[in-house]
């Protein structure tokens, strides 16, 4: 019997880990089409599913030109996913996408901003001062830029 519900001793769920692996679209599909998937759980650091989503690079679940139009849908389009949550540093999903920014290639920074950009079309806000505070001293020029632009 699949259950996709049932946390590892880190508090993650399957679909915690397929959306950071990015390596299973499809598994993050069914999951996410099982009516008994509670994309609110979170991992024991906090983190919800749209933020280990962010953070991993899951491109096919946050971008639809990826191929995974659905799983889009899906995530972002669900009544019960706060898409400002912030985790227990107080860092919300769109934090987790643009700090992954960082890695210094460039189709890497250019998937957390198409990343991000998702997250903001979807209400997601950009008040968040850890973020603010990172991007600026990390000197991710190109990152801060797009993010006031």
């Amino acid at each position: 019997m699949l259950q996709p519900n049932l946390a590892d001793r880190n508090g993650r769920t399957p679909l915690m880990y397929s959306a950071t692996s990015n390596s299973y679209p499809d598994v993050s599909n069914l999951l996410l089409n099982r009516p008994e998937t509670d994309v609110r759980l979170t991992s024991n650091d906090g983190r919800t599913l749209l933020m280990h989503a962010a953070s991993g690079g899951s491109t096919d679940l946050m971008h639809p030109e990826r191929g995974h139009k659905a799983a889009v849908e899906l995530l972002l389009a669900r009544r019960d996913l706060n898409i400002n949550s912030r985790d227990r540093h107080f860092r919300t999903p769109l934090y987790h996408a643009l700090a992954s920014a960082k890695i210094g290639m460039a189709y890497r920074r250019r998937s957390a901003q198409e990343t991000a950009d998702a997250l903001r079309q979807h209400g997601a806000i950009a008040d968040d001062p850890d973020l603010l505070e990172r991007l600026e001293s990390e000197a991710c020029e190109e990152v801060w830029q797009w993010l006031h632009g």
